[in-house]
């Protein structure tokens, strides 16, 4: 039976939060094809929960159950938080792991943390190959504090980004919209929202520049794409860069996306908190190279 701390909240992240050490695709693939049923009915994965609904599961008993043990990844995970209190968990995510398990890999970030932290859930995301600062509510009510934090836009993000080229001095925001296409879209069908971004230059290489970026709306790869549409995408993107330019950064060590959650700074428990993720030696390194390669290099 849902509660009243779950009511507003959706069929699919009441599932992912409460159903454990079942993998994302099979808790969606079981509401879709109708095994979980809510107040004796089908319903879509954004269906709403009410205090008092009943959802019946099915026994997930099959070989694609979880079978999620305390590994060296979830140690090291501990490692790397931040900032944590009773409600919130700050942590400096890894480049290359997912904040949930699918698509190619079976246990993601919260997969792991949650055998250490059990009722943890994301307050927003981080794409795969972009390290840094990542909001975790320790229970639902912090989670539905920290969405309406981020909803007032009362969150500051600043990633820092190396990008091609020499970033315009002028250029100090993009509001381009962000256009994607769907998961399961009809025929030619994409989607374009409204997108801010403000971007400083940082310091300048030879044919390189450090930016901080800052988005202020929270679309899917928008720093990657407000980068990639003013002509100077971020170093390291597969998808929306270079190829020819990874291909010579990679020969200095750049083996990933220059994109790094560098800071958060919100308003928590009364007090203006700020959160910071260290530099990826691997990052730092490439660095290092450009600065040695570039004559007289220095901020913007």
């Amino acid at each position: 039976m849902v509660d009243h701390t779950h009511h507003g909240q959706r069929l699919d992240n009441f599932l992912i939060a409460t159903v454990k050490n079942v993998p994302r695709p099979r808790l969606y693939r079981a509401i879709r094809s109708g095994e979980v049923r809510l107040n004796g009915k089908r319903s879509k994965p954004s269906g709403r929960l009410t205090d008092g609904d009943q959802v019946r599961l099915p026994p997930f008993t099959n070989p694609e159950r979880a079978q999620v043990t305390l590994t060296h990844h979830a140690k090291r995970l501990e490692e790397r938080i931040l900032y944590e209190d009773a409600d919130l968990l700050v942590l400096d995510k890894p480049c290359g792991m997912p904040v949930h398990g699918g698509s190619g890999h079976s246990h993601g970030l919260i997969e792991q943390l949650t055998l250490l932290r059990p009722d943890i859930q994301l307050a927003h995301r981080l794409d795969r190959p972009t390290s840094g600062c990542l909001l975790i509510a320790k229970h639902r009510q912090a989670l539905l504090l920290l969405h309406d934090i981020i909803k007032q836009r009362l969150v500051s993000k600043h990633y820092l980004a190396l990008v091609i080229g020499q970033w315009p001095e002028t250029l100090t925001a993009m509001d381009t919209p962000v256009v994607r296409s769907p998961l399961s879209p009809p025929a030619g069908r994409t989607i374009s929202r409204d997108a801010l971004t403000h971007f400083r230059v940082m310091e300048r290489f030879e044919g390189c520049t450090l930016l901080q970026a800052s988005p202020i709306t929270g679309r899917m790869h928008q720093i990657r794409l407000h980068a990639a549409a003013a002509g100077h995408p971020i170093a390291g993107d597969g998808e929306h860069g270079y190829a020819s330019r990874n291909r010579a950064l990679r020969l200095v060590g750049l083996q990933r996306l220059f994109l790094h959650a560098w800071m958060l700074e919100l308003p928590w428990q009364g007090t203006a908190m700020t959160f910071q993720a260290p530099w990826p030696p691997a990052l730092t390194a490439v660095l290092e190279h450009l600065r040695a390669a570039t004559p007289q290099s220095g901020p913007g």
